[in-house]
């Protein structure tokens, strides 16, 4: 009896995420992320003069600097297998030469980064005939972020919704996921030359786990 209500609770749970996915899907419409494309001379190959180092950028981009500095991205090179390849900020933002010496960038946004971001999450679990079955949101959102130093090409402001309905007991667990929820279409990445990544859609699956 008792395995048939759990079934029933698991199905439910399941029905109720579904219902939450059409519901977001079918009320929010999807960002529009098109791009500018950039100029040609961006696939020109960036020689050792080209690079500025991170502490000129720290000079205009104090805060990115201090937050880049905190990552395993910063202390690449001091590995021996990244010496003279890792460029600090500049190995994603790409060269700043022209960035610090051209005039019209003075005062533009830093690329790649957003000045506005926020996180927000919520968990609700309630115990149900000796189980506990759980709801979580995540929400994330990304400010307009600017793809190069020249503030020519940017991305709209994203929201990122993500949930989770989990039924569990004392040694196992069923869960039910789902990420971008609302189906938000936008661009993740970008790299030089005009190369758009576009991120991925709504996906959800099912995870089972189970301590032995």
């Amino acid at each position: 009896m008792a395995s048939t209500r759990n079934i029933k609770l698991v199905l439910l749970a399941a029905t109720l995420f579904v219902c939450v996915v059409w519901i977001f899907t079918s009320a929010i419409s999807k960002a529009d992320a098109n791009a500018i494309p950039l100029p040609n001379d961006s696939f020109a190959v960036a020689t050792s003069d080209d690079y500025v180092g991170s502490e000129t950028c720290k000079a205009c981009h104090e805060d990115q600097f201090k937050a880049f500095a905190k990552t395993k991205h910063a202390k690449l090179p001091t590995l021996a297998s990244w010496k003279d390849k890792a460029k600090g900020c500049e190995s994603c933002h790409g060269p700043g030469s022209k960035h610090v010496e051209d005039p019209t960038v003075k005062g533009n946004e830093a690329p790649l980064v957003s000045r506005n971001t926020a996180n927000a999450g919520a968990q609700y679990t309630v115990p149900v005939g000796g189980l506990d079955l759980s709801f979580r949101l995540d929400y994330r959102y990304t400010g307009r972020t600017w793809w190069e130093p020249y503030n020519v090409t940017s991305r709209d402001p994203i929201d990122i919704l993500d949930g989770r309905i989990a039924l569990s007991g004392e040694r196992w667990s069923a869960t039910l996921w789902g990420k971008n929820l609302t189906d938000e279409e936008y661009n993740q990445e970008f790299s030089p030359g005009g190369f758009l990544f576009k991120a991925l859609p709504l996906r959800y699956g099912i995870e089972f786990d189970y301590s032995f």
